[in-house]
């Protein structure tokens, strides 16, 4: 596939492939509290952090509701790009709204689908997250015979950025173009000096705590866990997704990325690539074309369902980012090969007295709506 962002886009795509992690935390956060940040933005385009903070101090019960403690709630839904500040660095006030992602995760937990809606999240939570959260998940796959949690989680760590970096420097041997990257990842820290080296940053005990403790609460939120910290087929399937016969390397950047940055054939690593990843492809077969007529069946239900959850505020319209993560999970569910471009060409064509379809601005992801809806948003 064909890279056409800018240099200075690659760069920061592949950098964040190679630091897929969500920073420190208090290991008391959950998926679910995350994701509530999504639902003050239910009927409003947009707002600001200190209402967004009233509106989740709102919700606590039983558990920590100090602005300190919900700004970093916040923080994870930017992180996980569920949300996105929208106002400039020099706004007094920042401003927060949520992205498509963000939209089509609240119309997918809108479906009532609770198996469709988690493997989205589980999808989402891993272009941020990949890299904590496969060794935890890992860990439990493996049944370490007893090995503590936190050990694997800092050797993995430390293993993983050592491959890392070496492969960084095969990759970039210019040192200008290695800086370009090593700067903007977090566990890369160079020394004192102008020619100063950079060396891997060593994790503590202490905080492989606090990154795996909760990461667990999401294992088991996602059904990729059970409660006694057994791994499910769904947890397997993933580990199996993630790993090559080199184990886990990473979850790569777009497709054409590498390619782009013009770094050799031999040193470029292969995916998953985090725009064509999925679990699908595991024993998968063509569909007949009554397997795709029923799909395109269920795909309006969902599109259906969705949409008042979905649905951007100031247009009457959804992402079809919901559609093509329906036909992912289908296609995993049913050890099918669906390709969501053909799937979604066809839909249109036979639902077109129902569903209409708009163009993006950039990409090919664009938006559908349900006809008749636009007087009733």
């Amino acid at each position: 596939m064909t890279y056409t962002g800018s240099r200075t886009d690659a760069e920061s795509s592949l950098a964040s492939a190679l630091s897929r992690q969500i920073g420190y935390t208090s290991a008391a956060y959950s998926l679910p509290r995350i994701l509530s940040v999504l639902d003050f933005f239910r009927d409003k385009p947009s707002g600001y952090k200190q209402e967004v903070l009233a509106f989740l101090k709102a919700l606590q019960v039983d558990t920590d509701g100090s602005d300190g403690y919900l700004e970093e709630v916040i923080n994870f839904a930017v992180a996980m790009k569920l949300v996105e500040v929208v106002s400039s660095s020099q706004a007094t006030l920042q401003r927060l709204a949520p992205t498509e992602t963000g939209r089509s995760v609240s119309g997918a937990l809108a479906t009532g689908d609770d198996g469709f809606a988690r493997y989205f999240i589980a999808r989402t939570v891993l272009i941020a997250d990949a890299d904590y959260i496969f060794p935890v998940l890992k860990h439990c796959a493996a049944n370490q015979n007893g090995e503590d949690i936190k050990a694997y989680f800092l050797s993995f760590q430390h293993n993983l950025r050592l491959r890392r970096s070496e492969w960084l420097r095969g990759a970039f041997p210019e040192r200008v173009l290695f800086t370009r990257i090593a700067d903007m990842l977090g566990w890369l820290r160079r020394g004192k000096g102008p020619l100063a080296d950079y060396e891997v940053e060593k994790l503590t005990l202490n905080t492989a705590r606090h990154h795996t403790t909760p990461r667990l609460g999401w294992l088991i939120y996602l059904g990729l866990i059970d409660g006694e910290r057994r791994i499910t087929s769904l947890g397997r399937d993933l580990v199996t997704a993630l790993e090559t016969e080199h184990g886990y390397f990473w979850l790569g950047p777009p497709s054409g990325v590498q390619e782009a940055l013009k770094i050799p054939p031999d040193i470029c690593v292969h995916g998953p690539f985090e725009d064509t990843f999925t679990l699908s492809a595991f024993e998968s077969r063509s569909p007949t074309d009554a397997e795709v007529a029923r799909l395109i069946d269920r795909l309006a239900h969902v599109m259906l369902e969705g949409y008042p959850a979905a649905k951007l505020v100031h247009a009457p319209q959804a992402s079809l980012v919901l559609s093509i993560e329906f036909i992912r999970y289908s296609g995993y569910i049913e050890r099918k090969d669906y390709h969501w471009e053909s799937v979604l060409d066809q839909f249109f064509i036979t639902k077109k007295a129902e569903f209409e379809r708009f163009s993006a601005k950039r990409g090919q992801i664009g938006f559908y709506r349900p006809k008749g809806s636009a007087e009733k948003t």
